[in-house]
């Protein structure tokens, strides 16, 4: 029994760290998928929504219609 619990290659200790590298995969597996709906849900939206292109445009690239100014605030961080 001691020689299984501290010796085998497939001890208790290594066994508990594996099912923790597990369940640390298991969370990150689940956070990518919702980045990737969301990410899918945006690119839905680019393509099929003028509105939305529109707004994404002005916001990441400054774009701007004719006989427009756009403004461009930053704030400094204070430390």
């Amino acid at each position: 029994m001691v020689w299984m619990v501290f010796f085998d290659s497939d001890n208790f200790v290594g066994q508990w760290q594996l099912n923790r590298k597990i369940e640390i995969l298991e969370h990150k597996k689940t956070f990518y998928q919702e980045e990737i709906t969301k990410n899918q849900n945006a690119l839905h939206a680019l393509k099929y929504d003028t509105s939305q292109l529109e707004k994404y445009a002005r916001e990441k690239y400054f774009m701007k219609k004719d006989k427009e100014d756009v403004f461009v605030i930053i704030r400094d961080k204070k430390p």
